[in-house]
């Protein structure tokens, strides 16, 4: 099994699709892995940046909190954006098939990504659970990953990967905030991974209100 996994943590703000980086701290992207080699959560392999700060959960812990079935699209785990789901593919597979720059490196061309809705239930259902407990990590306060995540909602991933993102409330904003950092880059742009879904949960009163997460997993 494939997966390559670096974590970052990098703060982003603007609306639509001009997201540009500043020290803003309402709006946070950070990046799982693309694959390589034996797995672990963000992408390129050496380097392991400081996570973002984590706030203490606002509920109790939940014993439990991977889905064991499909989660569907809904208002509420898209925000409530219309054509979320074609929108977000078209703007992944843009990249991928103009190819892009991911921090000094250009990445080449790439094969599109297909919607898969195992790789969706597994990033609904870690969305919803930051949104709900308020804090912002691949990882979960019992110490589940996005690995786990994807294996629980029935997705056999032999490459598996992780973007997520807090604060961005539209799909131009989050998609630019990811292709401006290098980590969360590099995974769109993986040649490994084949199957991709992205779920945007909202939580009005929470730190970041919007909560992001982008799986990535190939066979």
């Amino acid at each position: 099994m494939l997966l390559v996994s670096l974590m970052l943590a990098v703060q982003a703000c603007g609306g639509g699709g001009s997201d540009a980086a500043s020290n803003s701290p309402t709006q946070t992207v950070s990046s799982a892995p693309a694959p390589s080699a034996a797995p672990t959560p963000a992408p390129a392999p050496a380097a392991t940046p400081a996570p973002a700060a984590t706030p203490a959960p606002a509920a109790a812990p939940v014993t439990q909190p991977v889905a064991t079935g499909l989660i569907q699209l809904t208002a509420a785990n898209t925000c409530s954006i219309a054509g979320f789901k074609e929108s977000i593919l078209q703007r992944i597979n843009t990249a991928r098939s103009d190819g892009h720059v991911c921090g000094t490196e250009v990445m080449p061309r790439v094969a599109a990504l297909q919607w898969n809705d195992m790789l969706f239930s597994a990033a609904a259902g870690h969305s919803l659970d930051m949104a709900t407990r308020n804090y912002f990590a691949h990882v979960t306060p019992e110490g589940i990953d996005f690995t786990q995540r994807m294996s629980a909602a029935g997705y056999g991933w032999g490459a598996a990967g992780e973007n997520i993102a807090a604060g961005q409330s539209t799909v131009d904003g989050v998609m630019a905030a990811w292709l401006a950092s290098e980590g969360h880059c590099r995974n769109i742009m993986q040649p490994v991974f084949a199957d991709v879904a992205v779920a945007c949960v909202s939580q009005p009163g929470s730190s970041w209100g919007y909560y992001w997460t982008m799986d990535l997993g190939g066979h």
